[in-house]
């Protein structure tokens, strides 16, 4: 890297901001430039620093929080913004999904605990990792790939029972309402997401997609069938699997390292009951969750999209699932949508 990545924390508790700063500057691609308790330090600092990135609390002093600063700034000179703030309750879980979704802030993480805690060091790994992939946006979508959008949608003919998987990391849950939102209420396909998501944010992810969709959105129970025109998250913390007509809920096995719920898990059960009458879809996000998996769905004979780059939050999953020509079309989330509308009219 060339320089370092200058990150503000704005954080009016002083262990915290002890705790992030320790983390941060323990990268030698990261430098801590500065500290701001509340609003007017914050954008004072921004003004005179011009950090690359910031790390925002939600509960800070002085008549503004940390979702109303993040729309202030995001509204006067945006730059990207990791929230890292405590879920304590209900109430915060509610905020800090409004927040990702309308907030303007890129990514939410949980605070790290101390450094006497025996998650620590994996917490830590995660708010770097975080700060690296989001310091810079516009770094992550300068590739392009030779992969063609197509001038007219085809759909897959072969098979009467149709299936769309989606698989998403993050940005996940404005993009998914972009898509969810545009489907009619006579839409019949049945729809499998899995979103990269914390405990406890599967219902709220379900509430705000709720609010946009003339469909059903369900979080998956333990068993259940797959019922036509219905939306299905899959829930925090475990797999999801297709077997036959059912969707299957179980837990990770102990030594399971991935991402929850597991896209790859999920795209893999379909191949052998679906056959090649499905859509399989790769959005967002770090890593390569799903995308062996997504390449061997093509291979099957399904249709298989990845988002494109300059609408990707993160072209993580995306581009890897290009880079291995996983996937038959490149489209933004708009055109998702108009191809599963034609693909779920295709008799």
């Amino acid at each position: 890297m060339d320089r370092k990545i200058r990150v503000l924390v704005v954080d009016d508790s002083p262990v915290k901001r002890k705790i992030l700063d320790h983390i941060l500057s323990s990268d030698k691609d990261i430098e801590v430039i500065d500290f701001a308790k509340n609003a007017e330090e914050t954008l004072k600092s921004i003004s005179k620093q011009r950090p690359d990135l910031i790390t925002m609390d939600i509960n800070i002093p002085g008549g503004i929080n940390g979702f109303e600063l993040t729309k202030l700034i995001m509204s006067r000179n945006p730059i990207p913004i990791l929230v890292i703030s405590a879920i304590r309750n209900e109430e915060n879980k509610q905020e800090v999904s409004k927040a990702i979704m309308k907030s303007g802030a890129l990514f939410f993480i949980d605070s790290p605990p101390g450094p006497w805690n025996v998650n620590f060091d994996k917490a830590s790994k995660n708010i770097i990792r975080h700060v690296k992939l989001l310091s810079d946006p516009g770094k992550l979508r300068k590739r392009k790939t030779d992969i063609p959008v197509p001038d007219e949608l085809p759909y897959n003919k072969k098979q009467k029972k149709k299936l769309i998987l989606i698989g998403i990391s993050t940005g996940g849950p404005a993009l998914l309402q972009t898509i969810v939102s545009k489907l009619p209420e006579d839409f019949k396909t049945p729809i499998i997401i899995a979103q990269h998501i914390s405990y406890g944010f599967d219902k709220l992810l379900q509430k705000q997609l709720d609010k946009v969709s003339r469909i059903p959105i369900k979080v998956i129970g333990k068993r259940e069938p797959i019922i036509e025109g219905t939306v299905y998250l899959a829930p925090a913390s475990k797999i999801t699997e297709v077997m036959h007509n059912e969707l299957v809920v179980i837990d990770p096995p102990k030594n399971f390292s991935g991402h929850l719920p597991s896209v790859a898990a999920l795209f893999a059960s379909v191949i052998s009951h679906y056959g090649n009458n499905i859509v399989a879809i790769i959005m967002s996000g770090m890593g390569n969750d799903g995308v062996e998996q997504l390449k061997m769905l093509k291979d099957s004979g399904a249709v298989t999209i990845a988002q494109d780059e300059k609408t990707s939050i993160v072209y993580g999953m995306p581009k890897e699932a290009a880079k291995i020509n996983a996937a038959t079309y490149i489209m933004d989330p708009g055109m998702i949508s108009d191809y599963l509308i034609k693909f779920d009219k295709e008799k």
